[in-house]
């Protein structure tokens, strides 16, 4: 009888140790969704309780920060970037360890081409390759970069790291987990296993003032269901997680991922009208504006607009596309 009293007891006090630290370890859940198409902050020091709970995930030695991404297609044509140059990418398409200029400069390590998708604190930052490179077709198309330190003969040298990652999907809601545990860094998409690295360096604690700052020039998607966990969840966990907020489609189950709008718009000084004729995948024609081409009303006759010429010297894209949603 005592035996089966204390076993019961044991699994109980185990079940609230368990339920306890699932439940605390969460620190912050952000729903949004928040748009991808400029940099924003989206999660700030206020969003914390306190200060020391909003640096946790900096300071501490494991954590883990989740959210769902939707990406669109990109539409910038490619570009071209010189490889195997100091500091640059090599002809591979991976990045050696950046030296920056010092303990607060890093500027001279930016990874041209690559926008960023998500920065936290300033120190991490995921980022992603929007257009091909002829330079480097064989380039990475994802990776994140942490900012790391180092201390030799009394002396602070900071870097800049890369770590290579699969392609994040297009069109399509992908649950992104960065998860770290001192310099080991594992990254997950949904509940697939994609990296496990460990940085040269030790990561830096101290960052730039900012928690999360999302979105891009040339990006176009949204963001959602921004997370931190006290602790570095293991594979089994990422999938619970992943489980319990993504629906059957793999879109997140507690925020609405509805479009309400799709936009295109074109550039009148670059587009011939062949070409401005794409703008009916505005599909009501509400979104279009003189001097683009109106979408065809039934029952009256198709109107030309007059040829608009392209202007020269001035690149940019024919057309772009760019999805809203509540």
């Amino acid at each position: 009888m005592y035996v089966i009293g204390g076993v019961v007891l044991v699994f109980v006090f185990f079940m609230v140790y368990i339920f306890t630290k699932q439940v605390a370890s969460v620190s912050l859940v952000q729903n949004g969704p928040f748009s991808l198409t400029s940099p924003n902050s989206i999660v700030s020091s206020s969003n914390f309780g306190s200060i020391s709970d909003a640096n946790r995930f900096l300071k501490n030695g494991a954590g883990t920060f989740q959210c769902f991404v939707y990406l669109d297609t990109l539409s910038r044509s490619g570009g071209a970037v010189g490889c195997g140059q100091t500091g640059g990418p090599k002809c591979s398409g991976f990045f050696d360890p950046c030296k920056c200029t010092n303990t607060s400069d890093c500027t001279n390590c930016v990874h041209v081409g690559y926008n960023s998708l998500v920065s936290l604190y300033g120190v991490y930052t995921l980022e992603v390759l929007t257009a091909p490179d002829a330079s480097r077709p064989s380039s990475v198309l994802a990776q994140l970069s942490v900012k790391t330190t180092t201390q030799t003969m009394g002396t602070v040298v900071n870097y800049i790291e890369t770590i290579p990652l699969d392609a994040i999907p297009m069109q399509k809601w992908t649950m992104i987990t960065i998860a770290k545990e001192g310099r080991r860094i594992d990254v997950y998409y949904n509940d697939h296993f994609v990296s496990s690295t460990s940085l040269n360096n030790m990561i830096v604690g101290t960052g730039d003032g900012t928690i999360v700052v999302a979105g891009d020039i040339g990006l176009s998607g949204s963001i959602g269901l921004v997370r931190f966990d006290t602790n570095r969840l293991s594979v089994g966990e990422v999938s619970s997680v992943y489980s319990q907020l993504a629906d059957t489609r793999g879109a997140p189950n507690t925020i609405s991922t509805n479009v309400t709008g799709t936009t295109a718009s074109m550039s009148a000084n670059t587009a011939p009208f062949y070409m401005r004729v794409l703008t009916a995948l505005c599909l009501d024609g509400s979104c279009l504006t003189v001097p683009q081409i109106h979408a065809p009303v039934i029952g009256q006759p198709f109107t030309r607009e007059p040829e608009i010429q392209p202007t020269l010297g001035r690149p940019s894209p024919i057309y772009a596309l760019s999805t809203e949603y509540a």
